[in-house]
């Protein structure tokens, strides 16, 4: 007969002997059970067993536990998961056991977290009940209102830290930061501190030495302890280094916690290449942020070559007297390429022997167009014929304007002028320093991979227009480099009207015999758009509103944001007078890409000379037609 009986059933049957050996009534009440009679599971039986383990360490402990309503089904899997923690714990401290099932065994039932925070417990009485003992009163606040995601986390991984390190484990549960409550980084600390204490006790004391007491512990805090554990597993005479040097002793900030971070990426590649950069002179000696950049972009490049394309690269790269910005710029243009295009870059022969400013805007390029034009990545690795110049602005100071083309230019060609005239007087109309210090534009050969619309882009980092159109129109560059300024944010009537008029008004300084043709061709594009049933920039936003930003971008009606917009400011700035308009538009600029419709019309409102507001109010109404015009 018993032979018939399936494993779970001989596991119950193996429980229910013990139960009545140590006490038989409370056998009795646990055969009485439904379940029995039924399927029985693996989570049933193993929970019949631990009956048993806890019967033997405390009959009255057990009959509390029986008579649970939620048991009269049966166990599910985190129920037999907290039966089995509890009699582990019951094994090594009944007065522990009976204060944990006080306040985790509920009338409801037992979660999954609440289960793994009895296995956490179970792990740290296994190790020393007295501190499992100190952490459940320490913890009671938070035990009571019930156990989330990361306390049972934090609970399983102190279990684990005690294994390594009992004095450390300790420490750090009477922890102001855990005992209020267990936020996602202050367990993720704790996550990474279990498995450095295992390779390192004493470098897991000092790291932790170096994270918040009293606060709430932050991303970075996590971080840190991660990446020491990282390189403890590599090299833990680098991860005492480290830790020994006086910008990180004295407290990180959040770019020095990411240094670690690529010291660590470059260490699980070659521990050895790590040390060398880590005891480079302008390492040691505190880092700036864009010698962090630098490094940083160099780690993401490292781990996706070999240890001898690595090393060259930083031979090449990161040796002492580096420029650290241009070095930054093109290891991270390096580092977003496909892997495929990295590699090509790296066997250049202009790129192996280090960059001068011209290539490092080059590979600027190079990593914009990497997936989006493949034929233009080619073409530019063959051939890129770069023209650069340094200008001096009144409030940014220096600035590098680089073109790269795909041929030599022309004698009488006038790009690198009018970028010069464009910078020049943009600065100027806004009032606020040029945002860039380096602004790069890339010319298009007709027919090549240019796309004949838009004729133009701006990327954030280079612009691309044309060679085409900027010999027919000579507003195109002026409105890409306005988009320095005018980036971003909801309003695409400001961002594309505002660069729009910028370039006017750039125009308007060096060549006085074009506004005349820009406002008549305006006019003519304004008339196209209402013909397509658009009286006002709120009928452009409405658009956006029902057809959503992308279609709204690519439909038809995209191009009158450029012509509703620049109107509108054209009109208020004839309106209103050059100086209260530039008044206006510096702030509109500063407030940010969350300026709502009417804060702008308010802006402008706030600085009309006293006599001009009723004009400035018709101005926008007839321009603009938003209901707070009206």
């Amino acid at each position: 007969m018993n032979d018939e009986l399936s494993p779970e059933q001989r596991n119950v049957l193996d429980g229910l002997q013990k139960l009545v050996i140590i006490d038989p009534t409370l056998a009795a009440e646990v055969g009485a059970f439904p379940w029995l009679r039924g399927y029985i599971d693996a989570y049933t039986s193993g929970a019949i067993q631990d009956f048993a383990s806890v019967a033997d360490s405390d009959t009255s402990l057990a009959g509390q536990m029986i008579r649970l309503p939620w048991l009269e089904n049966g166990a599910n899997q985190a129920e037999s998961w907290a039966l089995h923690s509890l009699s582990e714990i019951a094994e090594k401290d009944l007065v522990l056991a009976s204060a944990i099932a006080e306040h985790l065994f509920t009338l409801d039932g037992v979660d999954r977290r609440q289960a793994e925070a009895l296995q956490g417990f179970a792990g740290l009485a296994q190790e020393r009940p007295e501190l499992a003992r100190g952490v459940a009163a320490a913890f009671r606040s938070w035990l009571v209102d019930g156990v989330d995601q990361y306390e049972a986390e934090a609970l399983q991984a102190l279990a684990g830290l005690a294994k390594y390190d009992i004095g450390l484990a300790s420490e750090i549960s009477q922890s102001p930061w855990l005992i209020d409550g267990v936020e996602r980084w202050e367990a993720r600390v704790i996550n990474a501190l279990a498995p450095l204490a295992r390779q390192n006790a004493d470098l897991a004391k000092v790291t932790a030495s170096m994270i918040g007491s009293d606060e709430d512990l932050s991303r970075g805090d996590a971080s840190f302890v991660g990446y020491m554990d990282s390189l403890a597993q590599k090299d833990t005479s680098l991860a005492f280094g480290l830790l020994e040097l006086p910008w990180i002793r004295d407290g990180m900030t959040v770019t020095e916690v990411s240094v670690l971070g690529a010291v660590s990426t470059v260490a699980n590649q070659s521990p050895g290449l790590a040390a060398n950069l880590s005891s480079a002179t302008w390492f040691l000696d505190g880092m700036t942020d864009a010698e962090a950049e630098a490094l940083i972009g160099f780690a993401a490049v490292a781990k996706r070559v070999d240890v001898d394309a690595a090393t060259a690269l930083a031979d090449a790269y990161l040796g002492e007297g580096f420029d650290p910005p241009a070095v930054a710029s093109a290891l991270n243009s390096l580092g977003r390429l496909t892997s495929g295009n990295l590699q090509q870059v790296m066997k250049q022969e202009w790129f192996s022997d280090g960059l001068t400013e011209e290539e490092t805007a080059l590979m600027v390029v190079l990593a914009g167009v990497d997936q989006a034009s493949p034929e233009l990545f080619q073409s530019l690795l063959r051939a890129h014929p770069t023209e650069s110049t340094k200008i001096d602005l009144p409030l940014a100071g220096e600035i590098t304007l680089t073109i790269i083309r795909h041929a030599l230019p022309s004698l009488r060609d006038p790009s690198m002028q009018r970028l010069e005239e464009a910078v020049t007087v943009a600065e100027e109309l806004m009032g606020i320093a040029f945002p860039k210090s380096e602004v790069i534009l890339l010319l298009q050969d007709p027919g090549l991979v240019e796309s004949a619309n838009p004729p133009g882009g701006h990327f954030g980092t280079y612009m691309t227009l044309s060679r085409s159109y900027v010999n027919r129109d000579n507003t195109v560059i002026a409105h890409e480099t306005a988009h320095y300024y005018w980036r971003g944010g909801s309003a695409s009537w400001l961002i594309e009207g505002g660069a729009s008029f910028l370039s006017s008004y750039v125009v308007k300084e060096p060549y006085r015999d074009s506004p005349s043709r820009r406002n008549l061709g305006l006019k003519q594009n304004v008339s196209v758009c209402r013909a397509d049933g658009v009286d006002s920039i709120q009928d452009l936003i409405d658009d956006k509103k029902k057809v959503g930003p992308t279609r709204h971008h690519d439909g038809p009606l995209w191009p009158c944001n450029y012509y509703f917009g620049e109107s509108l400011l054209t009109d208020l700035f004839d309106t209103m007078g050059e100086q209260p308009f530039r008044q206006a538009w510096t702030e509109i600029y500063l407030a940010g890409s969350g300026r709502s419709e009417e804060e702008v019309y308010r802006i402008f409102l706030s600085h009309s000379p006293l006599d001009k507001v009723d004009q400035v109010k018709e101005v926008y109404a007839n321009w603009h037609g938003g209901d707070f015009t009206k």
